[in-house]
């Protein structure tokens, strides 16, 4: 990508969750030239309400950015869920309450422009193998920790999806057959216990948190429950030691299975892995094996609202090559 003219085409990306919709514009290189928020409760709307909403926000945000819409060569849209990408269909997602949903085909009839579209995960991945430090080449494995937890696999600057878009659920990967109750039904998945919804479920067992507080906890409910862990609570140390445990057993699982160049781990819930440090490190080094220990770095990041726009971006961007490469 580095060799490609910045302004041979103009892009936007989609960064959808359960209360907003992240609108950004980038260039061929991925370079971000752009950003709104708009808000949105998305399990209050239908369908087609989705697309309509999406639409007017996108079309508001490119009348006010000026975008010449005759530039415009693609749409990428990042969403919590099972992602079909060949077809533009959202199978499941925790964030709406009709599934499926044919976004990318809607989106593409009204924009007249390809729309591609896959799990937050995923492209966040793709973000980080697009930075110029990285290699193009290998395995990438990037895990993101927050009110649920995801993970994107590249290969070779690829992004691989499985069957239907339904690769790389971590955190719904199995700890114990028995362990707390995930969203998903199941029990002991990885996302049970690290995932935001799962520490605030305990964590409303030990502290007084506000009754008016709903899952999803927001960022300043979390912070709170962290500040509470800091001071020394020592229930609280123990939830968050549980979930970087639970964390890192996981984290060895894929560098066993898998043997990626690197992982990173980022997302919202980093800002609380001082807390889960301590857990994680005991379960990770201990169950990888030794044959794979060291060819593996292993990084924890801040996560910033710009990897994951460059992500929506580069998706897009990956696209729109592909097609002038065959054409």
């Amino acid at each position: 990508m580095l060799d490609i003219n910045p302004d041979a085409a103009a892009f936007i990306g989609l960064r959808l969750t359960s209360d907003r919709l992240d609108v950004f514009q980038g260039d061929a290189r991925t370079i971000l030239q752009g950003h709104t928020v708009f808000t949105v409760k998305t399990r209050q709307l239908s369908s087609n309400g989705i697309a309509d909403f999406i639409e007017q926000s996108v079309r508001r945000f490119i009348d006010e950015r000026s975008v010449d819409i005759r530039n415009l060569a693609g749409i990428g849209i990042a969403v919590q869920g099972i992602v079909d990408e060949t077809v533009g269909c959202i199978r499941w997602s925790p964030i709406l309450s009709c599934t499926p949903v044919d976004l990318g085909g809607a989106l593409e009839r009204r924009f007249g422009v390809p729309v591609m579209m896959d799990n937050d995960a995923n492209t966040l991945g793709l973000a980080h193998s697009v930075e110029p430090q990285r290699s193009r080449n290998g395995c990438l494995v990037s895990i993101m920790i927050g009110y649920g937890v995801g993970m994107g696999i590249v290969i070779d600057g690829r992004v691989y999806r499985g069957n239907r878009g339904s690769a790389a659920e971590f955190g719904h990967m199995k700890i114990s057959g028995s362990g707390a109750l995930c969203r998903c039904g199941a029990r002991g998945c990885i996302e049970a216990s690290v995932g935001d919804y799962a520490i605030y479920r305990d964590a409303r067992e030990i502290l007084e948190l506000s009754p008016s507080v709903t899952l999803p906890a927001d960022g300043a409910t979390m912070e709170e429950i962290a500040a509470e862990g800091r001071r020394g609570n020592a229930a609280i140390c123990n939830l968050f030691r549980h979930a970087g445990s639970v964390l890192g057993l996981g984290v060895s699982n894929i560098v066993n299975l898998l043997a990626p160049e690197a992982v990173l781990i980022t997302g919202a819930g980093t800002a609380s892995f001082d807390l889960m440090k301590p857990g994680f490190d005991e379960a990770l080094m201990p169950n990888i094996l030794p044959s794979v220990r060291d060819i593996t770095e292993i990084t924890v990041m801040d996560w910033s609202l710009e990897i994951d726009g460059r992500g929506t971006i580069a998706m897009a961007v990956q696209h729109w090559i592909d097609e002038r490469s065959a054409a």
